[in-house]
């Protein structure tokens, strides 16, 4: 592990009811766990995941889902970047990439849309 999950460790697993985006997590949360229903059986790929609390929830929801984060891996999880992803083309049916790329270095940000796009199938 590198970055803040060195320091912190798996912080996002048992999240604060006090944080102050804690309603707008749970509230996002809700919102993407429901639109993934229709994409049941298809490719799904979080970019940029953390610690993949989403993956692992989604994952024993049913969903055909992989993480990819430049820093942890586990077992669901790819260390990697999402500027140069370790997957080929038209890979995944749907990538999710919440709350990350407004991270990025603003020149980093076009290409984490193009990676995006080569690896979404047509």
């Amino acid at each position: 592990m590198t970055g803040d999950y060195a320091e912190k460790g798996t912080y996002h697993e048992e999240l604060d009811p006090n944080w102050k985006y804690y309603p707008v997590y749970v509230e996002k949360k809700r919102y993407v766990f429901e639109y993934l229903e229709k994409f049941k059986g298809k490719k799904i790929l979080d970019m940029g995941c953390g610690e993949g609390v989403f993956v692992k929830e989604l994952k024993s929801l049913g969903h055909n889902i992989q993480g990819l984060d430049f820093n942890y891996e586990s077992d669901l999880v790819k260390r990697g970047s999402i500027l140069a992803a370790p997957y080929p083309d038209a890979s995944f049916d749907v990538v999710l990439c919440l709350d990350v790329i407004e991270h990025l270095n603003p020149t980093d940000q076009p290409v984490a849309l193009k990676e995006i796009y080569r690896l979404l199938k047509p």
